[in-house]
């Protein structure tokens, strides 16, 4: 617990935990520092309702409506509730009825401190964090509360010792597992979970939860004794610091704003953490980035430099005069790259491997154009319009580097075909 301090409201007074020990202290002081403050509402009503009908949505009025007509209050009054549980006939609440005039005071007050002040009511400490088929005690002073949440629903009982007396608080005790002993024994799991706000882990408290387990069905066990987690906190107050790990202080009454600048400022060095190693992370990304840069604008250079020796070089070879001889032998050269390209002989054997069958080659011939280039003219009959032997052997030539494009056939029997061959790609060698 990191609040600087614990106040405890209930009907006897206001009490406040100093120096490991709970003094009395006068109502409606001003703190110095963050507090928290638990209280019962000054003995106010906690109940358990069942509601055959209606949305839990709707709680709040219908809590108010039947609290009014079993005259459980009688003037304004706010009813604070704890927990909702839903079933598909109905629902049912577990909350506190608390005087308006109480509950608006507390509001007051706790606004009023100049630091953070949150209002936990006992409530929210006995529900929150329970599962289904366990129970739960928390002792409050001189009073005991069980709530314990069964296979039928919820269930809510106290009882309170007529004094500070060990033997009128082991009277309540009785009192108290007596009122538990039908709900307790319908498969509650064992243990009771114990707590003791004030006096958790002291001899009292053993003596307190002996005489428990020797009244009741389920055995308890001491809940939250010693607080491993935060070893500055006091002893006795063990169970209380157990218990708000495990309601939050979400379920803190405050208003909205109030809680949220609360958890605003404990989450404020996690935060500043976290941006710090953010921030770090980020600063590392960009010295690396910038490091890659500088070698990466290095090596655009040294490009930049060899692309500037390699145009001078161009340039200088573009300067020079061409040898006229070097022009006839080279047009010798792609001549004799033509003829090779566009041998009759190879090309009827090409034909031959390409045609099956069906397809029968009438003629090949070159042609030359006006431009220089060749192209062969290829006629021939197909039996019966076998197109697919047709596909096989346009697709065979394609393949050997030869680009196809139909001609008029140069015969008008049934089945000729024409063909002009352009070599497309160096013949496969």
């Amino acid at each position: 617990m990191n609040f600087e301090n614990i106040v405890f409201v209930t009907a006897s007074g206001w009490s406040k935990w100093t120096d490991g020990a709970v003094t009395a202290m006068e109502p409606w002081t001003a703190l110095v520092g963050s507090s928290l403050l638990v209280t019962d509402f000054e003995d106010a009503a906690m109940v358990c309702y069942r509601f055959d009908g209606g949305k839990p949505a709707y709680a709040l009025p219908m809590i108010e409506k039947r609290a009014r007509a079993e005259g459980v209050i009688e003037s304004v009054a706010h009813v604070a509730i704890h927990q909702v549980l839903g079933a598909s006939d109905g629902f049912q609440t577990f909350h506190t009825v608390v005087g308006l005039e109480l509950w608006q005071r507390l509001q007051q007050w706790s606004a009023q401190q100049r630091d953070h002040c949150l209002l936990m009511p006992l409530g929210a400490l006995l529900a929150e964090g329970l599962g289904s088929l366990q129970a739960r005690i928390v002792c409050f002073e001189r009073g005991f509360h069980c709530y314990i949440h069964t296979a039928a629903g919820l269930f809510y009982a106290s009882a309170t010792a007529t004094s500070e007396r060990l033997e009128d608080q082991r009277t309540a005790v009785r009192v108290l597992a007596n009122l538990c002993r039908l709900e307790l024994d319908r498969g509650v799991k064992a243990p009771v979970q114990w707590a003791n706000l004030l006096a958790s882990g002291t001899a009292r408290d053993t003596e307190l939860r002996e005489q428990w387990d020797s009244n009741a069905v389920v055995p308890c066990e001491a809940f939250g004794a010693v607080d491993d987690d935060d070893r500055s906190a006091p002893f006795a107050l063990g169970a209380l610091a157990a218990l708000l790990r495990t309601t939050g202080t979400g379920k803190a009454v405050n208003p909205p704003l109030q809680r949220f600048a609360y958890l605003g400022e404990r989450l404020l060095l996690p935060c500043a953490v976290v941006v710090g190693v953010v921030a770090a992370g980020f600063f590392a990304a960009g010295a690396y980035w910038h490091s890659e840069g500088a070698r990466q604008r290095d090596a655009n250079a040294r490009l930049s430099a060899e692309t500037v020796q390699l145009e001078a070089r161009i340039a200088k070879v573009n300067s020079q005069q061409t040898n006229p001889d070097y022009v006839a032998v080279a047009t010798f050269a792609n001549k004799l790259g033509d003829g090779a390209r566009f041998d009759p002989l190879p090309m009827l054997a090409l034909l031959r491997s390409a045609a099956s069958d069906a397809v029968d080659v009438k003629r090949l011939r070159l042609e030359g154009a006006s431009d220089g280039s060749h192209s062969f003219r290829v006629d021939g009959v197909i039996a019966a319009r076998d197109g697919l032997a047709m596909g096989q052997f346009v697709s065979r030539l394609r393949q050997a580097g030869w680009i196809t494009s139909p001609l008029e056939p140069a015969d008008a029997a049934s089945g000729s075909f024409s063909y002009r061959l352009v070599a497309a790609v160096p013949a496969p060698a």
